[in-house]
């Protein structure tokens, strides 16, 4: 007793590289809608519920946040500020707006301060030595550390690695425009060569149809003959 076994055609096995291909193509294209979705939510985000990019510049905050990581903060009371978070706020003197995170806390005279430290830097900060003549001589933590006169704290809530590089390119306006623009583009000229490519495949199925057709023709005259 002998088996045989028949091989798929060709033309079946180009269809299923066809249909697999498609299939790839339809999930990438739904992969960067839901990406660019999800970027444009997270925009609105922000702002619609107060939270607000603050791209990392140094590396201070390192390993947990390194430079070009990408932070979102929101205002919270400075009463519900805990050791432990990352707050940002602008030190007294001439230093940069900072992010650092609390290492105490103290409420003196109806007023919140904190004491912060950059998990990269061996001591906690001392705002003392950036005020000039008028600094205090205390040691306190409410004369060591940062206080808010608005009675909110932009404190970290998420982070995002990388993205600030994205920050720095928004500060541009064209780039910024560019920015919003590009992945529509992306998705539209990927769904339009997907709309050729699907065009092309149809003729080519007919074009071999019709071939298949011509070379069954001679065989089936040579049989009735």
């Amino acid at each position: 007793m002998t088996t045989t076994s028949t091989a798929p055609s060709p033309r079946s096995a180009r269809r299923a590289r066809r249909v697999l291909g498609g299939s790839l193509r339809a999930a990438w294209v739904l992969l960067r809608v839901v990406i660019l979705v999800g970027a444009i939510a997270i925009a609105i985000g922000w702002k619609r519920y107060g939270y607000v990019p603050v791209a990392v510049q140094t590396g201070s905050m390192t390993p947990t946040y390194p430079v070009h990581t990408l932070l979102f903060v929101h205002d919270v009371p400075v009463d519900r500020v805990r050791v432990g978070d990352v707050i940002t706020f602008d030190p007294p003197g001439s230093v940069p707006r900072t992010t650092h995170r609390v290492v105490e806390r103290e409420l003196h005279e109806d007023r919140w301060y904190f004491v912060t430290q950059g998990d990269a830097n061996p001591a906690p900060d001392d705002w003392r030595t950036s005020q000039g003549d008028d600094r205090p001589t205390g040691n306190a933590i409410h004369d060591r550390g940062v206080s808010y006169s608005s009675g909110t704290a932009p404190r970290t809530e998420f982070a995002i690695p990388y993205l600030g590089h994205l920050a720095a390119l928004s500060t541009v306006p064209y780039l910024r425009l560019g920015l919003l623009v590009l992945p529509f583009l992306v998705i539209a000229i990927q769904l339009l060569s997907w709309i050729w490519r699907s065009d092309e495949d149809d003729d080519d199925d007919a074009a071999e149809s019709e071939a298949s057709t011509r070379d069954a023709a001679p065989d089936q005259v040579e049989a009735a003959a």
